[in-house]
Parts: C-alpha cells; sequence; structure tokens
C-alpha cells in the first residue's frame, strides 16, 4: 500500500490489530472511525445554534449515509478516516482552538497525500471568508509541504503518485502542472470536466 500511498494514519489501527490480528479487527476498527465522525459533527450543530433535535437528526442522518456506511463493509480503506477528521478539523476551528485546529489538520495530512488537497480548500475558505491569515496561511502552507513531500517520497521509494485519475483535467501538458494549468488557462474546459 505505501508504494502507491504515504498514508501513515494506518498506524493508528496497529495497537488494535496487534492485540488482535485479524481482518476482522481492520473492518471494525474502520467501523468505529467512520462512526467516530458523529461526535464532532453533533458538536458542529450545537455550535453553529441548531437545537438538539436538529443536531441529532443531523447525526443520525451523518451514521446512515450509505457513502460512509457501507464502504466499511467489505474493504479496508484509508478513506475511512476523512469524514471524521476533516469534522474533527472543522468542529476545532469553529471552536476557536488553533492548537486543535493545527493538530486535526496534520491528522487529515496522515491520511494520505492527496488529502492535502482538503486541508488546502479549508485553508482558502479561512482566508476569504473568515479573513483569518494567522490560521489559514499556516495551513495552506502545511498542506503543501505535504503534498510536495508525499509525492516525493512516493516517486524515490513507491511506484510515483496516482495522477492518472487526473488526465481528463490535463489539456495540453501531463502531469499535475497541466491541471494546475489548465484550471489558468482554460478554465472552461476544466469545468467542463468536473460537471
Amino acid at each position: 500500500h505505501f508504494a502507491v500511498h504515504v498514508s501513515p494514519a494506518f498506524y493508528f489501527l496497529l495497537p488494535f490489530y496487534m492485540l488482535f490480528p485479524s481482518p476482522l479487527t481492520l473492518l471494525i476498527a474502520q467501523g468505529v472511525v467512520v462512526a467516530s465522525g458523529i461526535v464532532p459533527l453533533y458538536l458542529l450543530a450545537r455550535k453553529l445554534g441548531l437545537g438538539t433535535k436538529v443536531s441529532l437528526t443531523a447525526a443520525v442522518c451523518y451514521a446512515a449515509y450509505p457513502a460512509l456506511s457501507t464502504g466499511c463493509l467489505y474493504d479496508l480503506h484509508e478513506n475511512c478516516f476523512l469524514a471524521p477528521l476533516l469534522l474533527w478539523m472543522f468542529c476545532a476551528y469553529e471552536y476557536k482552538r488553533p492548537v486543535l485546529t493545527v493538530v486535526a489538520a496534520l491528522l487529515v495530512l496522515s491520511v494520505k497525500e492527496d488529502a492535502a488537497v482538503y486541508v488546502a480548500l479549508f485553508a482558502v475558505y479561512i482566508l476569504l471568508s473568515r479573513k483569518d491569515w494567522r490560521c489559514g496561511l499556516p495551513l495552506f502552507g502545511a498542506a503543501l509541504l505535504w503534498f510536495g513531500a508525499a509525492l516525493a517520497v512516493l516517486q524515490l521509494w513507491g511506484e510515483g503518485g496516482m495522477i492518472g485519475r487526473y488526465a481528463a483535467y490535463q489539456y495540453g501538458d501531463s502531469g499535475l502542472l497541466g491541471v494546475i494549468k489548465t484550471l489558468v488557462v482554460n478554465p472552461g474546459y476544466f469545468l467542463r470536466h468536473v460537471l
């Protein structure tokens, strides 16, 4: 797995796997990880002024959402960490806990190399809508550094970055720089493929 992704988040499951070395342990742990997102979602809903009933309904919807719950039924994948960790990052920010926001962002980055996109977009949101340069700039910088470092590690010791999935977004040049160039030079082409 580490030849195609940089996913240190899997090491969070290692102590449980060492105690109970079974594929079932990994599947159960994955389900617990996904379910843990209920807590920050509920806290966010309360922070945003939603009532108890609405907050609980949001938590139930999260738990019942097929895209999250059914992914835990058949395979182990690092993406199971994304939703709960992103919710913890958002929650920490909304509760004005900068240290916890950074810790949560680093945990999001530990999921895999392209999780940096989520942190970078959250940083852009913080910068543009909240004008919070003290938090937004470091998060954006950390996301770029992680992405570059992870791709370098994959290039050196793995099979390289899995950038073939972005081929439809490349207009002319290949690679990730081609995607960025397409977005800048021909945003219509880019948006047509996104939509």
